[in-house]
């Protein structure tokens, strides 16, 4: 299984708080190159600074009708440069129903968005 996540490229849609670092310095480790996507003053920035992800993009959470839409476009940038993504996760609860909408519109394995609403309802 090790292997498999070497060398996968994961989009993080929001970090959550600092003390879940340790997760993506284990991913780091494992080979896994993580895409952070976060708002714009995230403390999770310092793990591009550290060199625990590769790249850090914000994403302005203040419009949440349309912060689908905007995730959706950085997603598609980002497997446009990096040639192709294999996951998007997230580690923050709230964030979970996005993450279910971005996998199903780009195909990627992960939970069906019917079902987040079902349990989030």
């Amino acid at each position: 299984r090790r292997q498999l996540l070497s060398g996968a490229v994961v989009i993080v849609m929001c970090a959550g708080y600092s003390g879940k670092r340790f997760i993506y310095e284990r991913a780091k480790k494992l080979g896994v190159r993580l895409v952070m996507v976060d708002g714009p003053d995230s403390w999770s920035q310092t793990l591009l600074d550290d060199g625990v992800i590769e790249k850090y993009v914000p994403l302005d959470m203040s419009n949440p009708p349309a912060v689908y839409q905007e995730a959706l476009k950085i997603v598609r940038e980002v497997d446009k440069e990096v040639g192709g993504i294999d996951g998007i996760c997230t580690f923050y609860e709230i964030a979970v129903p996005l993450v279910a909408r971005l996998t199903e519109a780009l195909g990627l394995p992960g939970n069906p968005s019917k079902a987040i609403e079902c349990a989030t309802a």
